[in-house]
């Protein structure tokens, strides 16, 4: 198997910090050409990162990077990275044959890392599928969300939870 060319520089058992994070991302983006792209932390809570082609840099979430350990974390540069190759070899977005190529060049994993498994954290409401169980998390609800709600594995209608803590009167 060929050794993925985005080797952290560091092996740790911790999570990275978000200057090591960014640090790893530059590194990366440099290894591969993409010398004068910039690396952002951004909010999100819903997205591990991003990959900006057109405005040249790469967004890693600061909830992401304080909440998962490095290889996942390394896993998420790897695929951005994959996607700024993906655009500049072949002006292919998303995640398809090119894409999955690039991964292999980076070293990511080109299986879904889907934010579901972050247990909800962050998430202000959450869904259960009473039929086969899937779990929905969501920051905010849409009224066509709210209207047509519904699991996308068995078609069976969804209930909304908001988990907002109510605020007791001593806490007021």
């Amino acid at each position: 198997m060929r050794r993925p060319s985005c080797v952290p520089s560091e092996t740790a058992l911790t999570n990275y910090s978000e200057l090591e994070a960014v640090l790893e991302t530059s590194r990366c983006l440099h290894q591969h050409g993409f010398d004068g792209w910039d690396v952002v932390i951004d909010k999100a809570i819903s997205r591990l990162g991003g990959c900006h082609v057109k405005k040249r840099y790469i967004t890693l979430s600061s909830n992401h990077i304080a909440n998962h350990p490095r290889e996942r974390v390394l896993n998420t540069i790897r695929h951005e990275v994959a996607h700024a190759i993906a655009f500049r070899d072949h002006n292919a977005r998303g995640h398809g044959h090119a894409w999955r190529a690039a991964c292999q060049v980076t070293g990511a994993d080109p299986t879904p890392d889907c934010t579901d498994d972050l247990g909800g954290a962050g998430y202000r409401y959450t869904a259960l599928c009473n039929k086969c169980k899937a779990v929905f998390y969501r920051c905010r609800l849409t009224k066509r969300l709210l209207a047509h709600a519904s699991c996308g594995r068995c078609s069976t209608a969804l209930i909304w939870h908001d988990n907002k803590p109510v605020r007791t009167e001593r806490e007021s």
